[in-house]
């Protein structure tokens, strides 16, 4: 099923290719304004890479930073370490005034974060940050996805409560244990709220492993474990849009993942992201589909804006070890409402275009 309107928020290839980051994203100081820190300033976010959450990201940076008066622009760190240090260099040798960061690898990041901070440039972290250890501390806004997905363990655990009582919860989780955010955040979240609801007596967990978030693999995966004693499950879940889908192109073959009147027949899914894909499964009353999380670029890239200006105000040390909490938020079936949240997310976006819910026939 092809759905243009959406797919046409997310050409990210063709949008990289197009826009010039290097540039940056430079606005107008705005007029009338209270006095800000940020006011005069020359400030940038180095952003992980330049997808459409990415872009959303840096777009509110810069709008809400030139809003202060600020000279701001929002890089492309090309999901390349060794190319964030490199912008790191490139911007400390200009003498910008401020920098925000999210580090593709926290630990390559540690000789760049010193740097600026030798140089006298504040240093807001986005997403990740160093091991204390490293001897390098800067303050920080972390993805808090733990509270944002216990809470859809618990929407979950509701739902079968409603429609299957008496019915133990069985999960299946597409883990990555590797990956601390996916497996103590995400994942974790999603079972402490399902447990929660459930109580642990009446919670069993199918499968919870590493499967790599590639479609082939994820689905390769559960063609297996349908084909043994775990394929009796009626919760899914994964870290990543990858590892759910793949995971549902196995179970629709096998004539699974389906709903009638958006009520699940044999599991509940969960999906994390926010992508095309999910979205179309999201607002089909046929998918079992229930629910998905997306990170949230607008309230991202002003905690960004918001960092930089306490850092140069003084209110907030070069090396505090403070770290704010930026949670995501949950997409319901209900199109208009999700349609709604995406407007205020990524209307800035140069791509963007509000979803069409006449599509999905609501």
């Amino acid at each position: 099923m092809d759905r243009p309107r959406v797919r046409r928020l997310w050409r990210v290839a063709a949008l990289a290719a197009t826009v010039s980051l290097a540039a940056g994203l430079v606005g107008v100081p705005a007029m009338g304004q209270d006095a800000s820190s940020l006011d005069g300033k020359k400030v940038a976010f180095l952003l992980w890479s330049y997808d459409a959450y990415q872009q959303g990201q840096g777009n509110w940076f810069v709008k809400v930073a030139t809003d202060r008066g600020a000279e701001a622009r929002a890089i492309d760190g090309q999901v390349d370490p060794a190319n964030q240090v490199k912008v790191m260099s490139d911007l400390v040798a200009e003498g910008v005034d401020a920098i925000a960061f999210q580090p593709v690898e926290p630990a390559a990041s540690v000789n760049a974060i010193a740097e600026a901070q030798a140089a006298g440039i504040p240093v807001y972290l986005i997403g990740a940050k160093p091991d204390p250890a490293s001897g390098v501390v800067a303050p920080s806004a972390l993805f808090n996805d733990y509270e944002v997905t216990k809470v859809a363990g618990q929407n979950a655990a509701k739902w079968l409560q409603a429609n299957k009582p008496g019915e133990k919860a069985k999960l299946m989780i597409f883990d990555i244990l590797e990956i601390a955010y996916c497996t103590e955040g995400r994942m974790q979240g999603f079972v402490d709220g399902v447990t929660e609801t459930m109580g642990e007596e009446n919670v069993e967990i199918v499968f919870r492993d590493t499967v790599e978030h590639k479609r082939d693999v994820a689905q390769a995966k559960m063609e297996d474990i349908l084909q043994t004693d775990m394929a009796d499950f009626n919760i899914l879940t994964s870290c990543g849009a990858d590892g759910v889908l793949g995971a549902i192109a196995a179970l629709q073959a096998a004539g699974r993942a389906q709903a009638v009147d958006k009520n699940p027949v044999s599991e509940y899914i969960f999906t994390i992201d926010g992508t095309p894909s999910e979205l179309e499964l999201l607002f089909d009353p046929n998918s079992s589909v229930m629910e998905v999380m997306t990170l949230t670029p607008k309230e991202n890239g002003t905690a960004a804006a918001d960092g930089l200006e306490r850092l140069l105000s003084g209110e907030l040390e070069m090396t505090s070890d403070e770290t704010l909490s930026l949670p995501g938020v949950l997409l319901s079936p209900d199109c208009e409402v999700t349609a709604g949240i995406f407007q205020e997310q990524y209307g800035l976006n140069q791509d963007f275009e509000p979803l069409d819910c006449a599509a999905y026939g609501q």
